[in-house]
């Protein structure tokens, strides 16, 4: 195994600005000082924004009242400002994009609001219902993803044209998926409520609420599902097994063979496992009938790999090899090297440390058979003496859930975005046509796949071919990996960017622009975390995180589930304890994403500085222990802030509340409004069973009053709701709920007239049922059937409580 883990690919000079690994923490610092004075100032800042909004939009108060909060708009905002001062660039060019990202953040989040409300005539949601929070989310994610691509010098795009025709059957299948997905999700929400809501209480839903987090998991699982069932019939139906073998056999009687292939191995230092790796190779392609060759490209290395191939070649059964020698370094160029000496019809690439399963090339060979397939890989699992090992264990399930469940999802619908560099198998003519591998970027192997699969070509994942490849030893070199991966994600979409308007499949008009607001998404995770804590501590009624449940989905959430599906399809129950670690590794995945952007050189820089020598032994290890005590300081600085939250959440009524905000209560009433509600003026909606839980928001419940409505039966009343909330969503005016005289539980409603009203209450540490019924001169019973009580466990310290004032209260 090679020691080196930074080489000319790490870190481009044209692309890359190696920094202290202290910046990414004093960022997070700043940022959480930046978000501790953004909420002790938040009412203020409500009231001007939402005067400002008023103004550009002509609407009064009554129609456009002061929110509640302004959810992540402040976020948002801090992460492009302060990003603009943290890059690598001169000051001044710092205090450009500072002031440039305040304006255009303040004016996207404006010009959205402004939208919605110029279109809820036309059903569109209101600004600061949960539907408005989440378009004005997205609108600011791409916004923050165009910045940081216009400031930075990035890899110049480059033009695919198609080459063949797509089969419509893929977008359809997508098409069916969602739609399915919507159902189960919508249906879930309306008739399993409770049931979702214990589900976040154990931090497996949480973030924008159910149906944006449930649907795109759920297509995920819908398209795994069906791959698991193609898989399962083309075995049964021998279309995986057996017909190839008897395919070779007659191409044999007719005097034909088949398509010839070649490995490809590109070696720098490598004498250490070469030899294994070629005697892999060799066992792997036992079954083909035709002998491939083994081409090892050595790029420069000092020591004696050539010596060591040469000698593993003379051993070698089912192959045959050569050594070609390419001085200049870079693992791209000797691909390319390697590739202008090939003369087969398949290419297989291989890690010069990466050992291949038996039978792999069979395997692979297979799927060439048919004329449409462009590119195939598979599992690439840690080699076998480090499968046990913690860091095995966790980079394991990532493999199964990354691999074995998303690519094979994504192969359903042909959008399969990378295969991985340890085994790709791709027809040497295609990838000679379209110019070879990348050279000088991140994410070489990434970048091929799309560029195949742009042309039209189909990129299959297949679970039956395993290859084993090494696992960083240590946090340094693993933060080293995912600085590579983290930053090929921009490299990879900004080279292809012009598949948006070739229209070049799902991968170009989806997967693509969502990979890169995933990388600018996954890099705010910390700083989510810690602006979610701050709100905990200093202002807790401006985000609802559910006792902390709601930071730790931000974590956890519904991959977890599908990561344990996935566990469960492969039969390897015995990671599933080590599930823990693999979140760990998730958080340092999203906190070196934020590193990797940090990195990124601005435009105003020129390109060509050099990157430092691995080979500098003590310089490397004075990186390592910086890299180490920055990692670990900043995790245990965030950890003590998010600890400091959840405790406090223990202490603060206002933090313990199970009360959501108002605008995830009403934008929830307006998407159940039942068919009764409607035909009660004006759009009488109820709470979603907010109400029935006693979860009554606190401006909600400022004061309601329970009235008959007009032409309703008498056993039907309405809570209206305060002026506060008129128009706050897309249910303005009155809202019932079944605390309003509702005689769902068996109660009696109040006679027409009799103007029952009812007082909001805030239950304190140490109250029970029994003590508020005592207070307000009423029942438990009664308390139960207003507020349709089915738990009284979950009425704890910081939740409201309607009780009737028509009984004397006992002072």
């Amino acid at each position: 195994m090679s020691h080196e883990y930074r080489t000319v690919d790490s870190q481009h000079p044209g692309y890359v600005l190696p920094r202290s690994a202290w910046v990414a923490p004093a960022f997070i610092v700043v940022f959480a000082l930046a978000s501790a004075g953004t909420f002790l100032v938040m009412p203020e800042l409500i009231r001007e924004y939402t005067q400002v909004l008023r103004h550009l939009t002509g609407e009064s108060a009554s129609t456009l009242p002061t929110p509640p909060s302004l959810s992540f708009r402040p976020f948002f905002f801090l992460v492009m400002v302060l990003f603009g001062l943290f890059i690598a660039a001169p000051l001044r060019h710092r205090l450009l994009l500072f002031v440039m990202s305040a304006v255009l953040a303040g004016a996207t989040a404006m010009s959205v609001d402004v939208l919605l409300v110029e279109m809820q005539p036309f059903g569109w949601p209101a600004p600061f219902g949960l539907g408005g929070n989440v378009l004005n989310g997205f609108a600011m994610l791409f916004l923050s993803a165009a910045v940081i691509l216009s400031a930075h010098h990035t890899p110049p795009t480059v033009d695919v044209r198609t080459q063949r025709r797509r089969s419509l059957r893929y977008s359809v299948t997508l098409v069916l998926a969602t739609v399915v997905s919507a159902f189960l999700v919508v249906g879930g929400i309306l008739y399993a409520t409770a049931e979702i809501d214990r589900v976040r209480d154990f931090a497996l839903l949480g973030g924008l609420g159910p149906g944006v987090i449930l649907l795109l998991p759920t297509i995920q699982l819908l398209l795994f599902l069906l791959a698991l069932v193609q898989r399962g019939v083309g075995k049964l139906t021998g279309r995986w097994r057996g017909r190839y073998d008897a395919r070779w056999d007659q191409m044999a009687a007719e005097g034909r063979e088949p398509p010839s292939v070649a490995f490809l191995v590109p070696a720098h230092n490598e004498a250490e496992t070469i030899a294994d790796c070629l005697f892999s190779i060799d066992q792997g392609s036992r079954g083909y009938p035709r002998k491939p060759r083994i081409y090892v490209v050595n790029n420069a290395s000092t020591d004696h790999t050539a010596e060591a191939a040469e000698a593993a070649f003379a051993r070698c059964d089912y192959v045959t090899g050569e050594v070609l020698d390419c001085p200049t370094p870079g693992k791209s160029h000797a691909l390319n090297f390697g590739l202008g000496q090939l003369t087969e019809e398949i290419v297989i690439r291989v890690d010069s440390d990466s050992l291949l399963a038996p039978d792999v090339l069979p395997r692979v060979m297979r799927h060439f058979d048919d004329p449409r397939v462009g590119g195939v890989g598979g599992l690439s699992l840690p080699l076998p003496h480090q499968a046990r090992s913690l860091l095995g264990r966790i980079r394991s399930i990532e493999v199964y859930y990354n691999v074995g469940m998303v690519r094979v999802a994504q192969a359903t619908i042909d959008a399969v975005m990378v295969l991985p560099g340890q085994l790709s198998a791709y027809r040497r003519q295609l990838i000679s046509d379209m110019g070879g591998f990348a050279e000088g970027i991140n994410g070489e192997d990434t970048d091929l796949t799309v560029r195949v699969g742009r042309a039209g070509w189909r990129i299959v994942m297949d679970p039956d071919i395993v290859l084993y490849s090494e696992v960083p030893p240590n946090l340094t070199h693993l933060r080293e990996q995912r600085l590579r991966w983290s930053r090929s994600l921009i490299h990879v979409y900004k080279r292809n960017v012009s598949a948006l308007w070739r229209l070049q499949g799902i991968r170009g008009l989806w997967l693509l622009p969502m990979g890169l607001a995933t990388s600018v998404r996954r890099a705010s995770i910390p700083l989510i975390l810690v602006y979610a804590a701050c709100a905990m501590l200093i202002a807790p009624s401006t985000l609802f995180v559910r006792s902390g449940m709601a930071l730790a989905a931000v974590l956890i959430g519904p991959h977890t589930l599908l990561a344990v599906l996935a566990l469960v399809a492969y039969r390897r129950f015995d990671l599933i304890p080590f599930l823990p670690g693999y979140l760990g590794l998730r958080f340092f995945r999203t906190y070196v994403g934020l590193e990797a952007l940090l990195m990124m050189r601005h435009r105003s820089l020129p390109s060509g500085v050099a990157v430092p020598e691995p080979e500098r032994v003590p310089r490397a290890q004075r990186a390592q222990t910086r890299t180490s005590r920055a990692a670990l300081v900043t995790a245990a600085l965030m950890g003590a802030t998010l600890g400091s939250a959840v405790t406090a959440s223990f202490f603060i009524p206002a933090v313990r509340s199970n009360a959501e905000p108002v605008d995830v209560l009403v934008s929830r009433a307006a998407a159940n409004t039942t068919p009764e509600a409607a035909e009660t003026p004006p759009s009488a909606v109820d709470l979603d069973g907010s109400w029935r839980r006693g979860l009554v928001a606190p401006t909600v419940a400022a004061r309601a009053s329970a009235t008959p409505t007009p032409g309703a039966p008498a056993s039907t009343a309405t809570a209206t709701a305060p002026p506060s909330l008129v128009g706050a969503s897309d249910a303005a005016q009155p809202l019932a709920g079944p605390g309003a005289g509702s005689t769902e539980s068996g109660g009696e409603a109040p006679a027409e007239g009799t103007g029952a009203e009812f007082e909001p209450v805030l239950v304190q540490p140490g109250d029970s049922l029994d003590a508020i019924a005592g207070r307000y001169g009423t029942t438990v019973g009664e308390l139960q059937m207003i507020n349709q009580i089915e738990d009284p466990s979950r009425i704890g310290a910081g939740t409201w409580l309607l009780v009737p004032t028509s009984a004397p209260r006992e002072e």
